[in-house]
């Protein structure tokens, strides 16, 4: 009976421990995501104008960050983070040198539609782009597919958001040469079916809509979480 008890005692110790360490761990993944207060702080000495833009934008980082918090994950590379990142350590390709001023990690100067990166297969365990995907190229060009499967190949799992829906001009007609031709808004008509497209019909794990703003609140965002493994 005293063996018995003894065994319980041991299970138990052993129990409260894997609970304190599953809870270090989820505080230490915590501390490496952003806030509302660091959010905000980014948008120190802009203009009234762009500091209320940026507050609107804090609806789909909000989204972004409460996924993170679910789940561990290891080192994140972010894409156009326009001095914004998600998370404080991770790493960033940009197009100019535009390094948060906050945080930490290394800034990668590159366009990710030029294939292949100059990553190694598999080196981050999370790739992160917010507002990004519908500015890498002309809507039916085939770019964003072929970045989606560089992402695929750098990456385990993957958090992207898309302009969804948004009730404006899908294109308007440029002449050139005296022949026609359709130039899509980046944002306007963005569906679930081209978001699909763009993304080589990968199926994800999670999806997530904002609520709207802007001309009709029709301004939404779609958030995709992906797992490559």
């Amino acid at each position: 009976m005293k063996g018995m008890t003894y065994i319980k005692q041991i299970k138990d110790f052993q129990q409260v421990q894997v609970e304190k360490d599953n809870k270090d761990n989820k505080d230490k993944m915590n501390s490496r995501i952003i806030n509302y207060e660091t959010y905000i702080s980014y948008s120190e000495g802009l203009s009234p104008r762009k500091i209320r833009h940026n507050k609107l934008g804090w609806s789909y980082h909000k989204i972004v960050a409460n996924m993170l918090s679910e789940i561990e994950f290891g080192n994140v590379l972010e894409l156009g983070t326009n001095k914004v990142k998600v998370v404080h350590d991770s790493d960033c390709m940009n197009l100019i040198d535009s390094f948060p001023l906050k945080g930490t990690g290394k800034n990668i100067i590159y366009d990710i539609t030029q294939t292949p990166c100059p990553i190694k297969d598999k080196q981050y365990d999370m790739f992160i782009a917010l507002q990004v995907w519908e500015h890498l190229g002309e809507r039916y060009s085939g770019v964003h597919q072929k970045a989606f499967k560089e992402v695929m190949r750098i990456s385990n799992r993957a958090i992207i958001s898309f302009p969804y829906k948004w009730n404006m001009n899908k294109y308007k007609i440029k002449v050139e040469n005296g022949i026609e031709k359709k130039v899509y808004s980046s944002h306007g008509g963005i569906t679930d079916e081209i978001i699909s497209e763009w993304t080589c019909g990968v199926k994800p794990v999670k999806t997530a809509v904002t609520m709207g703003h802007g001309r009709n609140r029709t301004h939404r965002k779609k958030i995709y979480f992906f797992d490559f493994r």
